[in-house]
């Protein structure tokens, strides 16, 4: 690969860029209610947590730190959140 300038090198090494995850704050206030609900399912809970952590700003790999998980995993739902909002959190495909 040969690179004609530090920006194309640059670019080359980052990567694709990350979605941003901006909420309205009815989102974030489902979102938030879903994390803390006591009889929510948990996996909807843990994914609650992956969007609000990235509504934050930090990166995938900080987020899946935070909440002990890959970030692959965080980088799944942020961009499922992102194309389908708080109804693509389901289970259903």
């Amino acid at each position: 690969m040969t690179c004609n300038t530090i920006e194309s090198l640059y670019a080359a090494c980052m990567g694709r860029p990350t979605q941003r995850v901006e909420l309205v704050a009815a989102e974030r206030e489902a979102l938030e209610d879903l994390r803390r609900r006591q009889h929510s399912a948990r996996s909807l809970a843990f994914r609650a947590g992956i969007i609000l952590g990235c509504a934050t700003g930090v990166t995938d790999k900080e987020v899946a730190r935070q909440l002990r998980t890959t970030s692959w995993t965080v980088g799944f739902w942020r961009q499922r959140f992102n194309r389908g909002r708080l109804e693509a959190l389901s289970d259903e495909p």
